[in-house]
């Protein structure tokens, strides 16, 4: 079934509930697309959702859900918390503060490169993962899904930094702020 995107807007359209009885909209919303845009609060947003480039340590379970790309390309895409490893010092004379976020990152076992020939991100994670758990477990993995339950179940490191913001370099970054990882660990206690 083909959805329609060039139908209208219709407030007084009904939708079926998830038990077969029509539902219509509800009246109180209408005036929602006809209120103003609060920019300055949309970009507040963006910058509370990052966090100081550093490292963390995931906090189990991570939810792994396994990808795949229009060209073929499998993988599994893994989200949750995380929480920095040591307290970050926010100003000098202040206590250190526990910084906790979400992340979520892509990893796969079918190499894709850049077009300088390097490996990508997914790539680049996927061999952080086998490592980490060759290294944690004193043994190398039996399958896909011995690493994934790894990393999804266990806490690992996290090298996580800011994405998508304006630097001097590349004031103009493509894509929207985000925390991306740039390498997984093992923990070692």
């Amino acid at each position: 079934m083909q959805n329609d995107t060039t139908a209208e807007y219709d407030p007084n359209a009904t939708a079926e509930s998830t038990h077969g009885d029509p539902t219509p909209m509800d009246p109180g919303l209408d005036g929602l697309y006809d209120e103003g845009v609060d920019l300055d609060a949309a970009e507040r947003v963006r910058a509370d959702v990052l966090m100081p480039n550093g490292s963390y340590n995931s906090v189990p379970p991570l939810t792994a859900t396994p990808y795949q790309d229009d060209d073929g390309r499998r993988g599994v895409y893994l989200y949750g918390a995380i929480i920095s490893r040591k307290p970050l010092a926010r100003q000098k004379g202040q206590p250190p503060e526990v910084v906790e976020g979400r992340v979520d990152f892509r990893m796969s076992s079918d190499r894709r490169n850049w077009d300088d020939g390097g490996p990508d991100y997914a790539s680049v994670l996927w061999a952080d993962a086998v490592a980490a758990f060759k290294q944690a477990m004193q043994t190398g993995p039996g399958s896909v899904r011995d690493v994934v339950q790894y990393i999804s179940n266990y806490p690992v490191g996290l090298v996580v930094v800011k994405s998508g913001i304006p630097t001097e370099r590349n004031p103009e970054p493509k894509g929207s702020p985000r925390n991306r990882v740039k390498s997984i660990f093992p923990i070692r206690e």
